[in-house]
């Protein structure tokens, strides 16, 4: 029954740990929030960064709702592995209040994305290659 206890515990404390981390890993000051968006496009490239240095590079172009009007943004990443998405699959991004054109994709080093990548890496197949 202890164990059982300490259990709990942990448990609890590391959700309250987790949800805390999130929100100050969130975007505060009220300048983005976080709507679904479509995958329209994906295009893979390489890109130079310097002389003879180049960075695999994956943009997209997300469909997305935002107060009842319809927007198409592109997001470069440099880190493709992090957000392996097709086309037609939906994900949450963030959206800024002022220019809803703008849209960013979530920090992949927070908690909640962390789990959203552990969950596409153990779903992954070849189709996200």
């Amino acid at each position: 029954m202890k164990k059982l206890l300490i259990i709990i515990s942990c448990v609890i404390i590391l959700s309250a740990a987790a949800i805390i981390a999130i929100r100050i890993a969130a975007p505060d000051n009220g300048e983005y929030v976080k709507t679904e968006a479509r995958v329209s496009q994906r295009t893979d490239y390489t890109r130079s960064t310097g002389a003879d240095d180049y960075v695999y590079t994956r943009e997209y172009i997300f469909v997305y709702n935002y107060s009842g009007t319809e927007y198409h943004a592109a997001v470069t990443d440099d880190d493709p592995d992090g957000f392996p998405l097709l086309v037609g699959d939906k994900t949450d991004v963030l959206v800024n209040k002022e220019n809803p054109r703008k849209v960013i994709l979530p920090d992949k080093t927070a908690p909640e994305s962390f789990i959203d990548y552990v969950i596409r890496f153990i779903k992954r197949d070849k189709k996200y290659r």
